[in-house]
């Protein structure tokens, strides 16, 4: 019965009740890189989130800008007066626009705007539109 007990009883038994302690580090350290990697992928996020909402409201005003002009434009003509384009041009409090005007024709203009912002450390480049203006009477022919 000895014989039986020895062959089937480990001599010296061992168990694991908890992690080890390069276990716990190593976990740790997966948990602190991938915590960060968090951190870093929300901070770009943010800053992207920023530049873009920037970028949409600079091309909102060139836009608002431009629909003006071009609203002067047609309250001038439907009066049968000849359109001159006044001086424009305005300074907000984030961004500064910038009109510029060249004729191509008598009767037509082309109209460049520009909105750039004022702070020297913003990544956003000035916003540029341009477009092409009907401003008189078409002489007709005949």
């Amino acid at each position: 019965m000895k014989d039986f007990l020895r062959k089937n009883v480990p001599s010296h038994t061992t168990y694991s009740f908890g992690f080890t302690l390069i276990e716990v580090l190593v976990s740790f350290t997966l948990i602190i890189i991938f915590g960060f990697s968090f951190l870093f992928i929300l901070g770009n996020s943010l800053k992207t989130n920023d530049f873009n909402a920037e970028k949409v409201e600079a091309t909102l005003l060139a836009q608002s800008q431009l629909e003006a002009i071009r609203a002067e434009r047609d309250l001038a003509l439907s009066d049968n007066k000849q359109y001159q384009l006044g001086t424009l041009g305005e300074q907000l409090p984030h961004f500064s626009i910038h009109v510029d005007k060249k004729e191509k024709s008598p009767t037509l203009i082309e109209v460049t705007i520009t909105v750039a912002p004022l702070q020297s450390s913003s990544p956003l480049k000035p916003v540029v539109l341009t477009s092409q203006l009907y401003i008189g009477e078409e002489e007709s022919e005949g």
